[in-house]
């Protein structure tokens, strides 16, 4: 159960991190 919760709580964060760059990345490109 370990690794298999592991393996979620990456997959999430791997999500997180996805939506993140997706979000902030026009906002990125918008700053000078």
């Amino acid at each position: 159960m370990n690794e298999n919760s592991a393996l979620a709580g990456n997959s999430i964060i791997l999500k997180n991190n996805l939506w993140k760059k997706i979000t902030y990345a026009p906002l990125i490109d918008l700053t000078p």
